[in-house]
């Protein structure tokens, strides 16, 4: 198996995730009906959730 060339770990953050999914129609719903976005992170990933008292939309990215 070969080692992959690209260099060193890459620093996701949950507000690079949530960068991610803030596409116009779910910044309205954010906005206008009052949704929440949680953001969460440890060592290996970065989380965004859009919920309502419960998650309805969730984003997760690993760095491996």
């Amino acid at each position: 198996m070969r080692e992959s060339q690209t260099p060193g770990p890459y620093e996701i953050t949950p507000e690079d995730v949530t960068s991610l999914i803030m596409v116009p129609r779910v910044e309205e719903m954010v906005r206008k009906e009052g949704h929440t976005v949680i953001e969460k992170s440890d060592r290996y990933t970065s989380l965004s959730q859009v919920c309502n008292g419960i998650p309805y939309l969730t984003y997760k990215l690993r760095d491996r």
